[in-house]
């Protein structure tokens, strides 16, 4: 994939995510969406650390490729971390306490 490929993608998801980051109407809608792709998330990271089986660590393996992924090709495109990689914290920091509040309480 060449650069001008690489920006094209990274402005498209740009344009699919950035609206639930910046128009505060859509705040609940991002949150929710969000919400689920971290209950997702904390889904894998239990499963791969419950059972040690190669499906649950490759597809948490999979879930943290991609998501270093995108973290990289924003700060190579703006030179800084910008509001992709916000959401990804945001989410993956959601996912682990999920994850851990359900360990904990026997929820899952």
């Amino acid at each position: 994939m060449d650069e001008a490929e690489e920006r094209d993608d990274l402005m498209r998801l740009e344009k699919l995510m950035m609206p639930f980051v910046d128009n505060a109407a859509l705040w609940p809608v991002g949150f929710a969406v969000f919400g689920h792709v971290a209950l997702l998330a904390a889904i894998a990271i239990l499963f791969a650390v419950r059972s040690g089986s190669p499906p649950g660590i490759a597809s948490l393996a999979i879930l943290g490729a991609l998501t270093l992924l995108l973290g990289a090709r924003e700060v190579r495109r703006k030179g800084r971390p910008g509001g992709i990689a916000l959401i990804l914290t945001l989410t993956w920091s959601g996912a682990a306490l999920v994850a851990w509040a359900a360990d904990r309480s026997g929820a899952f």
